[in-house]
């Protein structure tokens, strides 16, 4: 284990510019804290829900940010994972028996090792390992360590939020901001898919999808499935195992896999089921 620490050097995952901020973060105010020292974290929010906004649309508008923030997290953390694999790429986590494959491994691996070499050591000299780890969890140091990563994520989620809505712009210019997305004809059912886990702009193009595709498109399809249905021999795309041959037109697969390039042919599929 020791082999793992001396002869490798730590793995630095902190984004970059992160140092920077600790050394020009004040000192934490540790007034109002409760009987055993800790301080209860109050971060403010990187932006306020447009005033003027209902119960209802406010909720929509924390939904849709805490969703960015997720997005901009999971990407962050798969940056860390890959940096984590190329760093220790054939190193083994001898608690483990496997090759370290992302941060979390990692950081498990270095709190159990040192964990271990310091009750060794406390036991040596002594002294109580549990009221060393109270003394920690309660050093300002540390509770300030940790409302800065969750400013960091915050901010990095407030930033998703806005490159998002820039992409949405450029589908509706009438959407400028979070006020106005709130106020658009179907932001009832963007929220829904936001909720059901669609990143923003996917839950806004499937929201709008007919708008966004124009009347054409949704003529064409109109068309397609007359066709089919009465004459059945229209070159499409069907899914099997519903119980039921489901028919993509060809014009609305292709505008499928122009505004999600990423989605499966199944994907594609199961969504126009649900919405046609």
């Amino acid at each position: 284990m020791e082999e793992i620490l001396t002869g490798t050097e730590a793995v630095d995952t902190t984004p970059a510019g992160e140092n920077e901020q600790e050394r020009a973060e004040p000192a934490p105010d540790t007034a109002g804290q409760g009987e055993n020292g800790q301080g209860t974290e109050e971060i403010p929010n990187a932006e306020p829900a447009p005033a003027g906004q209902t119960p209802e649309e406010n909720a929509a508008f924390a939904a849709a940010r805490r969703r960015a923030e997720a997005q901009a997290a999971q990407r962050m953390q798969a940056e860390k994972d890959a940096l984590v694999q190329r760093m220790l790429s054939g190193q083994i986590n001898p608690y483990t028996n496997r090759p370290f494959s992302t941060e979390a491994e990692y950081n498990d691996y270095l709190q159990r090792f040192e964990a271990e070499q310091r009750d060794q050591q406390l036991q040596q000299a002594g002294l109580d390992a549990n009221l060393l780890n109270r003394m920690i969890e309660n050093n300002p140091a540390v509770q300030q360590a940790r409302q800065m990563t969750a400013r960091m994520q915050q901010q990095e989620g407030q930033r998703a939020l806005e490159a998002q809505l820039a992409e949405i712009a450029k589908l509706d210019p009438s959407v400028t901001d979070m006020a106005t997305l709130v106020k658009h004809p179907n932001f009832a059912d963007f929220d829904a898919r936001v909720r059901q886990g669609y990143s923003l702009i996917d839950a806004f193009k499937l929201a709008n999808y007919d708008q966004l595709t124009g009347k054409k498109a949704a003529a064409a399809k109109q068309q397609a499935l007359n066709a089919v249905n009465g004459k059945n021999h229209l070159n499409a795309t069907k899914g099997a195992g519903s119980g039921e041959d489901i028919v993509v037109p060809e014009e609305t697969m292709e505008s499928y896999r122009r505004f999600f390039p990423n989605w499966t042919k199944q994907q594609i599929i199961e969504d126009y089921k649900k919405h046609k």
